[in-house]
């Protein structure tokens, strides 16, 4: 014997799905504009992206390095991408020198 009641049920689930709350702000946001910036964050931020990179590869392969870095950060702090991104020129510096 259950003992279950189509009532029962839909209580079940009805508390187990998430509420969904209602902003109380009524105030628009705009978009963020990077040219709002001051020059020196400008190029605070540029060297903190291009230090993910190696300075002495190809074009290409550092805006792949970038994106790489950006995809990491997103999930993770700086140190622990400035770690991934160094084991991962290592790797492929090894790779590239034992296969030519």
């Amino acid at each position: 014997e259950r003992g279950d009641t189509a009532a029962a049920a839909t209580k079940r689930q009805n508390s187990s799905t998430p509420k969904k709350r209602k902003s109380s702000s009524t105030t628009t946001t705009t978009a963020f504009q990077p040219s709002e910036l001051p020059p020196e964050e400008k190029t605070r931020i540029i060297k903190k992206w291009h230090k993910f990179t190696d300075a002495t590869a190809p074009l290409e392969t550092r805006r792949f390095q970038m994106l790489i870095a950006a995809r990491l950060h997103a999930r993770t702090q700086e140190p622990v991408v400035l770690k991934a991104m160094m084991a991962l020129r290592r790797h492929f510096s090894a790779t590239a020198t034992t296969t030519t």
